[in-house]
Formats: C-alpha cells, sequence, structure tokens
C-alpha cells in the first residue's frame, strides 16, 4: 500500500482510511455469506479516485452534464477496481460479478505463471544477465509466452549461432509498438526487444559488433553503478542514515556524495542524522514524506544550519535552485485476499 519512503503522511493518512472503509465492506458482506478468497482489489481514495462525466435531459428537456466518482467494475485481469467510499462501498460489491473476477483471474495468472516458468529458460538459451517481461496486461503476458515459445522452439540453432556467448546486459521484453524491435542506449545496460521481434533478428543482433559493443558498455555502466552503490552505502553507514538516493543526474552528483563523506565528522559534530533519509537533488527541502533533500553542490559552512532549520520544519528559500519534490505517491492501493487457485501471482 505504497512505498517505503515515496509515500507523504497525508497519503498514508489516505490510504489507512481508504482501508478502512474496505474492511468495514468486506467484514459486513462476509457475515452475509458473501466470500473473497482469491480476489485482487484496486482501491481508490475519494480524494484521489477517478472521476466519470455524462450529459443527460432534466426534467424540463434541458441537457445537463453531472461528475461523480467512476463506478466499480471489473478489469480483464480480474481486479476488482472500488472507491472506498462508505455510503456506498457495500452496494458497490455486491453489485459486481465476483465469480467473473475469479475467473478472470485465474486465467491471468495462469499466463503470469507461464511467464515465470519461461523466463529463466529464454535467460538460459541467450546468455543475458536478466531478463524481464511486462505483464501489466494479460494481452502482454500472452504475448511473451508466445515470442519465448517461438524462441525456444529454434533453441539448438541459436545455441549453435551464439556458440556459448554471454552478455553483460539484461533483456526487456515489452509489446509497445512504437520504437525499433530492438534498441539499446549505451547508458544503460538494459537491451529493449519486442515481442514481435523474429528471433533471427535478435540473434543476429547479439552476434554482430553492435551487440558485442553493447555488452562491453553495459559492463561499464554495471560497474558505475556499484561504485556509485558503494560510495552511497559508506555515507548512509558514517552518517547512521536510514536511507540515501541519488534524485539529480548530475555526474557531479558522486562528487557530493564524496564530499559528504569526506567531512562526515565536521559534519556531525553539527547536525544529528542518524535515521533520516536523504536525498541527493538540487536544493535544500523537507519533503512530506519526511526526507531531507540537500544539493549536491553544498557548501559545507552551511550544510548542518541548513539541516537543522529543515529538522525543525521550517522552509529554506534558495532563488538558485528548483523546486525538489519528492517521489510522486500513487492515487490507489492494491490489496490482494489470500488465494487458493494455482499459479497466483505475488
Amino acid at each position: 500500500v505504497g512505498a517505503e519512503y515515496a509515500v507523504s503522511l497525508s497519503e498514508q493518512e489516505r490510504q489507512v482510511e481508504a482501508l478502512t472503509t474496505l474492511e468495514y465492506g468486506l467484514s459486513s458482506l462476509y457475515q452475509d455469506g458473501m466470500a473473497f478468497e482469491g480476489l485482487s482489489i484496486q482501491l481508490y481514495h475519494p480524494d484521489m479516485c477517478p472521476v466519470e462525466s455524462y450529459a443527460y435531459m432534466d426534467e424540463n428537456g434541458d441537457y445537463q452534464m453531472q461528475t461523480s466518482y467512476m463506478k466499480s467494475y471489473i478489469a480483464d485481469d480480474g481486479t476488482v477496481h472500488l472507491v472506498a467510499d462508505s455510503s456506498t462501498i457495500k452496494e458497490q460489491i455486491r453489485a459486481l460479478d465476483l465469480d467473473r473476477a475469479r475467473m478472470l483471474a485465474f486465467v491471468a495468472d495462469f499466463w503470469l505463471g507461464r511467464v515465470k516458468e519461461l523466463t529463466p529458460a529464454v535467460q538460459g538459451l541467450l546468455g543475458v544477465k536478466a531478463v524481464w517481461c511486462d505483464t501489466k496486461t494479460e494481452q502482454n503476458s500472452q504475448k511473451f509466452v508466445i515470442w519465448a515459445g517461438y524462441l525456444l522452439e529454434k533453441r539448438e540453432d541459436i545455441l549453435r549461432c551464439l556458440g556459448g556467448r554471454s552478455f553483460a546486459f539484461s533483456l526487456i521484453v515489452h509489446s509497445e509498438s512504437d520504437g525499433p524491435l530492438i534498441n539499446f542506449h549505451t547508458s544503460s545496460p538494459i537491451l529493449n526487444v519486442r515481442t514481435d521481434c523474429p528471433p533471427q533478428h535478435l540473434i543476429e543482433f547479439l552476434v554482430s559488433e553492435t551487440g558485442v559493443a553493447a555488452s562491453e558498455a553495459a559492463t561499464e555502466v554495471q560497474s558505475s553503478r556499484e561504485r556509485e552503490e558503494a560510495l552511497l552505502e559508506k555515507v548512509r553507514k558514517a552518517f547512521g542514515l536510514k536511507c540515501i538516493i541519488k534524485i539529480c543526474m548530475n555526474d557531479k552528483v558522486l562528487e557530493g556524495a564524496q564530499r559528504l563523506l569526506d567531512n562526515a565528522d565536521l559534519i556531525k559534530g553539527s547536525v544529528n542524522l542518524k535515521g533520516a533519509s536523504l536525498a541527493l537533488d538540487d536544493c535544500y527541502e523537507l519533503w512530506d514524506s519526511g526526507f531531507i533533500s540537500v544539493p549536491y553542490n553544498f557548501k559545507i559552512n552551511e550544510l548542518p544550519n541548513k539541516i537543522k532549520l529543515l529538522q525543525a520544519g521550517q522552509r529554506i528559500t534558495d532563488s538558485s535552485s528548483s523546486n525538489g519534490n519528492g517521489a510522486p505517491s500513487a492515487p490507489s492501493l492494491v490489496a490482494r485476499a489470500a488465494t487458493a487457485r494455482p499459479h497466483a501471482s505475488s
């Protein structure tokens, strides 16, 4: 029901309100004999849910527009979408065909199960670091399963062409129709492949000079990320932080992290950051989630006092830096009842 570091206090309160409303509705209907095992529920707080507008003719024959909460519905994957309105939650649930929701969820879970079974086989066959699939929709899962099956049917030919090669990049298989069949950028260790990419086309890319260069670039990117993670972990331990993250993609952000580490004793002598969550960004700010945002190009002589002001809940105006917002919180919650069917997704 929300990320540990990204959810603001107000969003957490909305989540608790929504879940409390859902608990009320389910408990009341359960006592009336309704069963909810195996259902996936996507829950919307009234303040955050989508709205629907529709036209109607009033008693005077004039057309009017009315806006209201979205209607509850069952998605193609069986997920039950509800608005956490205590006055209507029970009626919303009663109006839905929950047996149909279970059937659709079972089918969706079947395809997810096949994705999980085929992913390791595709990874081993291609010699890539990892394989991920876009499973946001049942159709995406189906397309991956069909693509993977076609690939595995040509196992012997592929093994012969690859000749035992291995690659440092990972594969993301997606169903987006726009963009090239195969897409790779030197700043990423990910190779994007469409589900309509012919196996021969993929194999030709892997054994080409471009494929070799992509693997070398992925190795360098991964090494750079490992060094970055190691440095941030040293900073976290030095200050006793709960978490430290990098927001700006500026290369100088890591220089800021190194300056924090180099001046840790001096900074700790003036301000206590134990248990805090720190974000290396482009401004001083206290996020709703509790994160303390610090500019990567901070001045060491002003850093402790500005952090103290933020810890005291005071806003700092800095005209030289832009607004550094925290990560956006999701407008919906996802809850899942205990399931008793096979191939259940986690």
